[in-house]
């Protein structure tokens, strides 16, 4: 342990409250006043007369179980802390909250337990309560506090900061002083410059030098792969035939300095615009991170920025919820309402951007105040009003477009591509002619989830939502969510042919199926046409299937068409169609009044709110009523695109219908994402670590086939440049893979006594990935016990209450910690360092054999496909492993029977241990217990 009082000490005196800390099981108890530190269960808590000081709630709350109540008000300091350093990025850990603060004494990180984290809670908590008193913005803190009603840390805060009035309209100042955003010209066209090998590898050490210092040791491989990316800014050689870099780079070669550096080399020489697309949030803002480091050296001004972050309008915080919420505050008495609402606008005070996925929000606080109350603040359900919004002018998502629009630099997202490629966004600006699409290996998923269309009842509700609005007996009609009517009846009330769409559109709009309608198909009494198809569609799976198997998810090919489906088709059709009519009616309506306006005398928000409001129903038309009718044309004429794949399915979660409803995808999605990209771009670079596939490494042709095909390459470009640059690492000697050949996965207890071995040998750091989520819950369930016993912390996806980025957080920081979850954790996490030392998979995760993948198998090469989809799968988790030069680390499979032709996932010279759990056991401890390698806590 560590001295606490050799600890800078603040001025003012630490809180007297009790400290309680949860960890692995139990609960530490540390008395401030008197210095005792005892450990504490359910059965032994006292009930305390004072607030409770801890940090991270909701892991105390679980640990304690019904003896919570115990606590008669619990004062978390990560709310003190969001309160006083609002956009100041912070794990939610005792140990994140000491670095961020300067409280991190040097031997903390050999020798750090959580006796000594409870010892410097209440120093951490008496330096936020000093910044507050010091802070300039003090008065806004001041004025925020009568809103935060009965909040535990309001009064320590008056303390320092003192009284306000309680009618100080504080919220409406801080709205009133956001910045707003103003319209920038059209871009001029782009001249065409290429980029040179020589200018590529100066302009990479020029960003080096930045980032690393110009002692960091310069990459050759960086270096070939900076210069290969830079062939995309080539003229093309033909329209619609751009030029495309295929780039496998292994982990540690640098990519993202790697593509910045002829992108940015050439930015800088044409005025044009490079996007860089990621699938993963975790990438976006390591990339996002880096750019923020080079922004001062590339551009000086603090007002302009030669990159921007694109993403959905649903991540950012809508300004006009927000303020609703702030009304309804005001009359509903709801404390935690009211403290998230203080939190929040503490935040929007300072954020550079407003996105609540991004790298200044705290994220925890979905686990401090529930997941909906947090997303209640953001424009989930696509209900803007555009230019009728009074904050309209200072829209965080409308800033980040127009941002956009003028940087050089554009970091944005596999699906906001595409939309931006198709149209779908309302950004002015077309998607620039050369892009780099990063964790390539993720574009056909991205381009499945974009391209699939789903006539069900969830996707009919919604739309139903977003039309009518919140309606009588729906859990949504106390909220702010407004129909269509609501947000454009002003700008239809001066035309009456507008006014006339707009009641034709809510007339037929009444034929969605509409709250309930899951429980009405149980009882056989669906309301209209709609939800009369869903019903015969949950007959058609049903007559299918096992009745002992009801109570899980099923599908059924929707060819040759049932009877009864085939007898309900003809009235949706009508219905969808009378729909799609009447809102093409008012979108073209809309239309005709600007194109009408050709004196200029209408007003430019009315302008703005017709044009968006066409916009937003054309895409709706696109993409659900227009498809839903062509669903439903094929259905009836019984025929099918040979190109895409139609089903019906129920699908479950325990039990519990989620959702039903006719199916349509397209066995090879990347046929329509080369249809968006290729006609507009001129240079595409593709790149990830996993892109070949190894099995086939003899004959390269062979090798890159599979990455043609899953990446799109082959509908854009006949001749692709190829280009393969292995890791830096040495993995042999740097990890061990095993294989257990005496665990079964399908032995649950079998599997939870593999995974209990194995953390404890490792003694934390150790990642359990599950291909299931029930395996997943009912191993956690059996180890979370033990290895609370031997002081391990134990956080798993779909248990906590937490999202999946303050679960890495937190298990980043907790070096004895240990993580389960499933995709999610497999793809895209970074967790360099002794955090990440094992990683234990329960089996071979080849493809679920779903209808579309089994069509899909046909058409990519049978097994050979399967093969090739599990050694990528397998290749990314183990790349979990090794993030940087120094890093050990053991990979394990709980699947004794790995194929030999599954082997190649791995890299050469790694060898593969079939071995026994004693001895995979008796192997881990010597391997990973190095002189930088943490040992299991006493």
């Amino acid at each position: 342990m560590f001295d606490p009082p050799h600890l800078p000490a603040p001025s003012s005196p630490s809180t007297a409250w009790p400290v309680l800390l949860p960890h692995a099981g139990r609960v530490v108890h540390f008395d401030s006043t008197t210095g005792g530190l005892d450990s504490l269960t359910p059965a032994t808590l006292p009930r305390f007369t004072t607030p409770v000081l801890t940090c991270y709630a909701p892991p105390l709350y679980a640990a304690l179980g019904q003896k919570s109540d115990a606590l008669p008000v619990c004062a978390d300091i990560l709310e003190l802390y969001a309160f006083v350093c609002p956009a100041i990025p912070c794990p939610p850990t005792v140990l994140g909250l000491a670095h961020v603060l300067g409280h991190m004494p040097s031997n903390a990180q050999d020798d750090w337990g959580i006796e000594d984290a409870a010892m410097l809670l209440p120093v951490l908590t008496a330096t936020l309560l000093d910044r507050a008193g010091q802070s300039p913005d003090a008065p806004i803190m001041r004025a925020l506090l009568p809103l935060m009603q009965d909040w535990a840390w309001s009064d320590k805060l008056r303390g320092v900061l003192g009284d306000a009035a309680p009618d100080n309209p504080i919220v409406t100042q801080l709205l009133n002083r956001l910045q707003t955003w103003k319209v920038a010209p059209p871009r001029p066209e782009t001249p065409q410059i290429s980029i040179s090998a020589e200018e590529a590898a100066t302009q990479l050490d020029l960003l080096r030098d930045t980032l690393h210092g110009s002692r960091q040791e310069v990459r050759a491989d960086q270096k070939r792969y900076a210069q290969a990316v830079a062939t995309i800014f080539d003229p093309a050689v033909q329209s619609g035939a751009p030029n495309v870099v295929l780039a496998e780079a292994g982990t540690g070669v640098g990519k993202t300095l790697g593509y910045l550096a002829p992108s940015m080399a050439w930015s800088s020489q044409s005025g044009g615009q490079v996007w860089i697309s990621t699938y993963t949030r975790a990438l976006q803002r390591q990339i996002t991170q880096d750019l923020q480091r080079l922004q001062p050296q590339v551009s000086p001004d603090p007002n302009t920025s030669f990159f921007a972050v694109r993403k959905g309008r649903e991540n950012y915080l809508c300004l006009l919820n927000f303020e609703d919420a702030t009304r309804r505050i005001a009359t509903s008495r709801a404390p935690r309402d009211s403290v998230l609402a203080g939190l929040v606008a503490r935040w929007i005070s300072l954020t550079t951007d407003g996105d609540m996925t991004g790298t200044d929000f705290p994220a925890w606080l979905s686990g401090l105040f529930g997941y909906g109350a947090v997303q209640s603040f953001a424009d989930k359900r696509g209900e803007c009003i555009y230019a009728g919004c009074p904050h309209f002018s200072r829209c965080f998502g409308e800033r980040a477009i127009r941002k956009a629009d003028t940087a050089q630099i554009v970091v944005s997202n596999h699906a906001l591509t595409l939309l931006q490629a198709g149209g779908a966004t309302l950004s002015s600006t077309p998607l620039p002619p050369h892009m780099i699409l990063d964790e390539g290996h993720q574009l056909f998923p991205a381009s499945d989830s974009l391209f699939t269309l789903a006539l069900s009842g969830q996707s009919g509700q919604d739309l139903r939502r977003w039309l009518l609005g919140p309606e009588d007996g729906s859990r949504s009609a106390r909220s702010r969510l407004r129909g269509l009517k609501r947000r454009i009846e002003d700008i239809c009330a001066t035309d009456p042919e507008s006014e006339k769409a707009l009641h034709a559109i809510i007339q037929h709009a009444r034929i969605l199926p509409s709250h309930g309608w899951s429980n009405r198909l149980q009882t056989g009494e669906p309301l209209g046409p709609f939800e009369t198809f869903l019903g015969c569609v949950q007959d058609a799976i049903m007559t299918q299937i096992d009745p002992k198997m009801t109570h899980y998810g099923h599908e059924v090919l929707a060819y040759p068409v049932p009877a009864p489906v085939a007898d309900s088709l003809p009235a949706l059709h009508a219905a969808l169609t009378h729909l799609q009519s009447a809102l093409a009616w008012l979108a073209q309506r809309c239309q005709d009044r600007l194109d009408d306006d050709t004196d200029g005398d209408m007003d430019t928000q009315m302008r703005d709110r017709l044009a968006s409001t066409a916009h937003s129903i054309r895409i709706r038309i696109k993409n659900g009523v227009g498809g839903w009718i062509a669903m439903a044309q094929s259905l009836r004429d019984n025929t099918q695109d040979a190109r895409q794949l139609m089903w019906y399915a129920i699908q479950r979660d325990e039990n519990a219908m989620q959702d039903i409803g006719a199916y349509c995808g397209w066995i090879d999605p990347t046929l329509p994402m080369a249809a968006l990209l290729a006609p507009q771009a001129q240079g595409i670079a593709i790149t990830s670590a996993t892109l070949r596939d190894k099995a086939v490494d003899s004959d390269p042709a062979l090798a890159w086939h599979g990455a043609k095909s899953q990446t799109g390459v082959m509908h854009m470009a006949a001749d692709p440049s190829l280009v393969t640059l292995p890791s830096p690492f040495d993995y042999a000697a740097q990890t061990r893979v095993f294989v257990l050949n005496d665990v079964a996965y399908d032995d649950i207890n079998a599997l939870a006594r593999a995974y209990e071995s194995l953390f404890l040998a490792a003694g934390g750091g150790a990642l359990g990935l599950f291909t299931a989520i029930s395996r997943l819950r009912e191993v956690h369930k059996r180890i979370q016990a033990p290895l609370h016993g031997a002081g391990v912390n134990l956080y798993a996806q779909h248990i906590d209450p937490m999202d999946t980025g303050t679960l890495v957080d937190i298990f980043r920081h907790d070096t004895h910690a240990c993580l389960l979850g499933t995709d999610a954790l497999r793809d895209g996490v970074d967790v360099p360092g002794d955090a990440l030392r094992l990683l234990v998979f329960d089996k071979i995760p080849w493809p679920r054999p779903t209808l579309l993948h089994q069509a899909r198998r046909a058409h990519f090469g049978g097994r050979a496909y399967d093969d090739r989809l599990t050694r990528y799968r397998l290749k990314q988790a183990y790349g979990r492993l090794i993030r940087r030069a120094g890093d050990h680390g053991v990979f394990v499979l709980c699947d004794g029977p790995l194929p030999s032709k599954l082997q190649d996932a791995f890299p050469p010279g790694v060898s593969i241990e079939r071995v026994g759990l004693a001895e995979a056991v008796a192997a881990i401890k010597p391997f990973l217990q190095g002189p930088e390698t943490p040992v299991l806590p006493e």
